[in-house]
């Protein structure tokens, strides 16, 4: 780095703490501006040491500078020891910065020392691999600490500087951004890289959701972007798992697919069961993962952060069970279902509130019960709603349906919601539930409704299919079927099991049915 060097430890050690600082706050200023004249002095002396660069350039989510892990060591020793050609896989949990370490900090402190390189970000859509390299763009446009480590580190506009590519000033001519970023389908995509860099290409959407996208996927890193390297190129692939049957379980040899010899391995959960040891116990300390068990559920909590695959036999709903619903309903496109009116409705409401659910959705799902018992869906309704919204979303349906019975989820606001209704709307056959253990029982619980629709018990309109990406109602109920208990959202689910709940005994007609629910006084 020379005199550029000399220059950032000189402004390094003019931090002085502010006459106006407590005494604590003194002593932070100063063993902030000791801790970053350290790492200067040691990037001057070492330039390759990206671990420096990374405590140097880089800040955490309160602005301090940040502290390598020994973990974030390890990644970055194995990212430097696989040299031309290689390929490395990183398995990590949730929010230990596989983004930050991987795809930021290394794309910079590589293009700082070798601006001439070509690297490509491929994440597992458009608007994901766009918000990584805008972090890339920021720290290069403002980023004062890189700009005095790496001077020469400048944006090249005239060739390039937008939302999909970046193009920084080289001595070489190349046709070639410096950094282009893209989702792992993304169409268009060309040139040649020096370095890809798979940041979780695999998501909800491609792993769960739907199941066709896994192949795409995996054709797509195989056969096109892996094709875009040079001879001497390198891959790294950071990911969280999700399917056992996805890319990232394939390239980790984990369950049905064997030992990769190409990709060299790093696969660490974020708590050893065996020692009780934490990964990253400054952030995630054992209490805190025991609270995030408890927030998101134990089996959410294995996938993100113990790095345990889900499987198709763990999955509630699998594609066999809900083949049999959509082929039931074959002839029905979404919502085009008419159940004759003789036939009974009943409606399941799941409101956002629910247990804290504040990001969540209002869900309200309406269903006619044949003679048969067969289940048909004849309308969804999932919005974000207000507690007066809500009202009248649920006396439209009453009033448009005439449901034998509205059953809403009484905890707590649904309780108050529940009274506020039957106020309202006396006549109204509203009813609570009470959800708890019930949702892992296999006779009435969410396994009892899968059963019930490998069975035949309900149907699914699939005649005319929408777009892939849609996320009207009908297609976010399919999605949540897919991915439950995986998901971030399962309100239509939990509102679908309502409505099932309500319509009382499976399989029996629905006059049976209706008097073997009062009998069971539920």
């Amino acid at each position: 780095m020379g005199t550029d060097g000399d220059r950032l430890a000189r402004r390094v050690q003019a931090v002085a703490p502010r006459p106006t600082l407590t005494p604590e706050q003194s002593q932070s200023a100063i063993r902030e501006g000791m801790y970053a004249r350290e790492n200067a002095e040691r990037l001057r002396e070492h330039p390759d040491d990206i671990n420096a660069f990374v405590q140097l350039c880089l800040r955490d989510q309160y602005n301090r500078r940040w502290r390598q892990q020994s973990f974030h060591r390890e990644w970055h020793a194995m990212a430097d020891e696989i040299g031309p050609g290689g390929r490395l896989l990183i398995g990590a949990p949730r929010e230990h910065a596989k983004t930050t370490q991987m795809s930021v900090g290394r794309t910079l402190h590589m293009l700082g020392r070798n601006p001439n390189l070509r690297i490509k970000i491929v994440c597992a859509n458009d608007s994901l691999a766009r918000s990584v390299l805008r972090e890339i763009r920021v720290n290069i446009e403002r980023n004062q600490d890189l700009r005095d480590a790496y001077p020469r580190l400048l944006p090249d506009e005239d060739a390039g500087w937008a939302k999909e590519s970046l193009f920084v000033k080289r001595r070489t001519m190349a046709k070639d951004p410096s950094v282009e970023a893209a989702g792992v389908l993304s169409t268009g995509t060309g040139g040649r890289a020096d370095l890809i860099i798979f940041d979780d290409v695999v998501d909800l959407r491609n792993a769960i959701q739907q199941p066709a996208l896994r192949d795409q996927v995996k054709r797509a890193v195989y056969e096109v972007w892996l094709n875009l390297l040079t001879p001497d190129g390198m891959a790294y692939y950071v990911a969280t798992v999700w399917h056992e049957a996805d890319l990232t379980a394939e390239l980790a040899g984990i369950g049905q697919y064997p030992a990769n010899p190409v990709w060299q391995k790093w696969w660490r959960p974020a708590l050893n069961e065996e020692t009780g040891e934490v990964l990253w116990p400054g952030r995630w300390s054992k209490l805190a993962l025991e609270r995030k068990k408890l927030e998101i559920g134990p089996r959410p909590f294995a996938r993100q952060y113990q790095l345990v695959p889900l499987s198709e036999d763990e999955s509630v709903f699998p594609e066999r069970i809900l083949a049999v619903a959509r082929a039931k309903g074959a002839q029905w496109g979404p919502g085009q279902i008419e159940a004759p009116a003789d036939w009974p409705r009943y409606i399941g409401v799941d409101l956002a509130s629910a247990m804290g659910r504040k990001a969540a959705y209002t869900v309200a799902f309406v269903i006619a019960v044949g003679p048969d018992g067969v289940r048909y869906p004849l309308e969804i309704v999932r919005q974000r709603l207000s507690f007066d919204q809500t009202v009248e979303v649920i006396a439209r349906l009453w009033v448009q349906h005439s449901p034998m019975e509205v059953r809403v989820e009484n905890n707590a606001y649904q309780d108050a919601l529940l009274q506020h209704l039957r106020a309202q709307y006396p006549s109204m056959p509203l009813q609570g539930h009470t959800t708890g253990k019930q949702k892992a029982d296999e006779q009435i619980g969410l396994p009892g409704l899968a059963t019930g629709m490998a069975n035949g018990a309900w149907v699914i309109p699939s005649g005319s299919p929408h777009a892939a990406d849609c996320t009207c109602p009908w297609c976010a109920w399919e999605a949540e079927l897919r991915s439950y208990p995986v998901a971030e959202f399962s309100d239509t689910v939990m509102a679908m099991w309502f409505a099932d709940s309500a319509a009382g005994t499976r399989g029996m007609h629905p006059a049976d049915s209706f008097r073997a629910y009062f009998a069971e006084d539920y």
